[in-house]
């Protein structure tokens, strides 16, 4: 994964300079970025699929996620193409009304999400699970002790009830 961090989320999300030309800040920009943050922190964010070296014009580290919105049943198709040397961000594109610029809170969920993979130093990104894909956990007891092997029932050792033992004024 190439070299991704905070600085360079910064520099496509407030200094880019394709969208405001005069001032060099995107339109909400700082609004775009918080309300991603956000969106990665309650873990909107789903899907993650990453393509190394991709071979364009230049190395290309290509990403694409879905990016739940918090408050609609709509899932929101994120694309980010990086740079395999440096890390820059080339080409982004979500399919909401104002991630056609490459700046809204959907790409900078996703964002978010890079600079957690290169901050954890993580070789795979391993895929999201459903509920169908793990094993049960509705019956397993919480903070029930666990048995650390199998063993016979008549293996088993169980303790004789002695009425003398039970507390004062139980029945």
């Amino acid at each position: 994964m190439p070299a991704f961090d905070g600085v360079k989320l910064d520099e496509h999300l407030i200094v880019n300079q394709r969208t405001m030309a005069k001032t060099g800040k995107s339109p909400k920009a700082y609004r775009n970025k918080k309300q991603g943050y956000k969106l990665w922190k309650e873990g909107y964010v789903k899907g993650v699929m990453v393509k190394p070296n991709v071979k364009a014009a230049r190395e290309l580290f290509l990403v694409k996620g879905k990016v739940h919105a918090s408050m609609k049943p709509v899932v929101y198709q994120v694309y980010i193409h990086l740079d395999q040397g440096t890390g820059d961000v080339c080409y982004a594109q979500c399919n909401c009304k104002a991630g056609q610029g490459g700046c809204c809170k959907h790409i900078a969920a996703l964002l978010y999400t890079l600079v957690d993979f290169y901050n954890m130093e993580l070789l795979e990104v391993h895929p999201d699970l459903s509920c169908t894909q793990t094993g049960q956990k509705w019956s397993v007891p919480s903070g029930a002790k666990q048995a650390s092997k199998a063993c016979k029932f008549d293996e088993m050792y169980f303790d004789k009830f002695d009425e003398n033992k039970r507390g004062k004024g139980s029945r």
